[in-house]
């Protein structure tokens, strides 16, 4: 799900999509397919929201990542991530097996989750941009797109079902390679790539509840319409 870069030639990474399950198969082509339909309609004010962005580094103090092995606190893996960190992956540009794989660290663990916390807050007691930019101690021309990614991350991960989230979150990845642009090579590895990161994202919901992907067969073939849930909240958020 990060926005990390493939040095992986089309043809490999097409052969990734290819071992996919034939339903999640299905699912991409359907999703590609409408999608490329409805690429003219206007998408509101998202247009400068990058799900896929990755946090820099350089923006973290190297003193935050101190933290003392004897405190730390165990992590029950199959338990799996809680949403406040499912929250967090999404916004902060993660795939959740990356993300749970850096639980430990004081940035995984406290700082994007607070941040979470903020966003939540001023979304439900409609804070402006500039009280949300001094909490979070951001410029606030972020502010709206950080709006926009926290909304996003909810109607992702609030999704009903596994392969809803899956939905959903393919739907953005094809937006906004659509707005970038898919006339070369370049922009379609970078479609590929992050649907690539959806599915192992998939994967990870999947191993978490204990289920087989077959329980959503059906739903991800479903060709009646992009979703059977309607309508998606953070679309709804963001409009």
């Amino acid at each position: 799900m990060s926005a990390m870069p493939s040095n992986l030639p089309v043809n490999q990474l097409m052969g990734l999509i290819r071992m996919l399950p034939p339903e999640v198969k299905q699912t991409l082509a359907q999703l590609l397919a409408q999608e490329q339909g409805q690429a003219a309609a206007p998408r509101g004010d998202d247009e400068d929201l990058d799900l896929w962005g990755e946090v820099e580094e350089d923006d973290w103090d190297d003193e935050d990542e101190d933290w003392d092995e004897d405190e730390e606190e165990e992590w029950d893996e199959d338990e799996g991530l809680d949403r406040r960190s499912l929250l967090a992956a999404e916004i902060f540009g993660y795939s959740y097996d990356h993300y749970e794989d850096h639980l430990g660290n004081l940035r995984f663990d406290e700082l994007m989750p607070r941040q979470v916390d903020t966003l939540e807050r001023a979304e439900r007691e409609n804070w402006d941009d500039a009280r949300l930019a001094a909490t979070l101690d951001r410029d606030g021309q972020e502010i709206p797109s950080l709006r926009g990614l926290y909304r996003r991350a909810v109607s992702i991960v609030d999704a009903p079902t596994p392969a809803e989230s899956f939905r959903r979150g393919v739907r953005f990845s094809i937006q906004d390679a659509l707005e970038e642009g898919l006339d070369d090579e370049e922009g379609l590895e970078r479609l590929v790539g992050q649907i690539c990161h959806r599915a192992a994202d998939l994967g990870y919901l999947l191993e978490v509840s204990g289920e087989p992907l077959a329980v959503y067969s059906e739903e991800l073939r479903d060709q009646e319409g992009l979703s059977p849930y309607s309508p998606l909240s953070g679309e709804q958020a963001e409009g």
